[in-house]
């Protein structure tokens, strides 16, 4: 049997297996594949939910031991979220939301983990040898000093999106929060300018800002979050109608051959 990918296969970034580990890197990539796409949102995030044994039709390569205690390391670790919004008291299905503020999930790597990595590529390819060798420290010197360039570039961007959100919603954010932060220097490196970040906040203040339900999401973990900004940015806002132009003319007149129009 040919055992090469002929079905949709589980994705995982090596840099996040390094730095959580690879069991529960392929786990909570798998629920971040659904949180995306879920339409459950209960205490201003997206839930998703599965019985162990639902679980286990997605990781068919792990009993359901080893299962249930990668699940219980990454709520031990505080990378998961679990709640219970069952219709049912008696129904002690587990919900789960990734705590996408831990920074575990976003944080540069240190050039400890830098060398692990390039130890880890010489293993897979070992006729690489080489070639890991020259570059492993030019490359981690540039993504270092990149990493602080970028940083000091992005900081009046940060302090002026996060004035003109407050100069908008009346509330006072702070730049300095890491996690602010990270939202917009993320959506920058993604390749969105400030004239577009500020499009997303006008948008939304319009929609949200007299609605007492919608109003508290008017704030950076919300508007500037990276599986909701690309949406909010392609929203056209409803134009109002122009009036229809006729296209009727009357009918030019000819006097001067004398016709009778009376």
């Amino acid at each position: 049997m040919n055992l090469l990918i002929n079905e949709p296969p589980l994705q995982v970034l090596p840099s996040l297996a390094v730095r959580i580990g690879l069991n529960k890197a392929i786990v909570i990539q798998q629920m971040h594949y659904w949180l995306i796409r879920s339409d459950h949102v209960y205490e201003d995030k997206r839930w998703i939910y599965n019985s162990v044994t639902e679980w286990l039709e997605q990781f068919p390569f792990w009993s359901r031991s080893t299962l249930t205690r990668i699940i219980d390391d990454l709520e031990n670790d505080n990378l998961l979220f679990v709640g219970n919004f069952n219709k049912k008291a008696m129904d002690r299905t587990k919900w789960y939301s990734i705590n996408y503020d831990d920074e575990r999930l976003y944080s540069a790597f240190s050039q400890n983990e830098q060398m692990q990595l390039v130890k880890m590529n010489k293993t897979i390819y070992p006729n690489r040898v080489n070639e890991f060798s020259q570059n492993e420290v030019t490359n981690t010197r540039e993504y270092t000093e990149t990493k602080q360039k970028n940083k000091v570039e992005n900081l009046d961007i940060v302090i002026e999106i996060v004035n003109y959100l407050n100069s908008k919603t009346n509330k006072n954010f702070k730049a300095s929060t890491a996690a602010t932060k990270r939202y917009i220097n993320g959506r920058l490196a993604e390749g969105y300018s400030l004239d577009q970040i500020k499009q997303v906040i006008d948008l939304k203040v319009s929609q949200w800002l007299n609605d007492p339900h919608m109003s508290k999401y008017l704030k950076p973990d919300t508007l500037f979050r990276p599986e909701k900004f690309e949406g909010y940015l392609n929203e056209v806002p409803a134009k109002q109608q122009q009036p229809v132009k006729s296209t009727y003319q009357p009918p030019q007149l000819d006097f001067s051959k004398g016709e009778n129009f009376g």
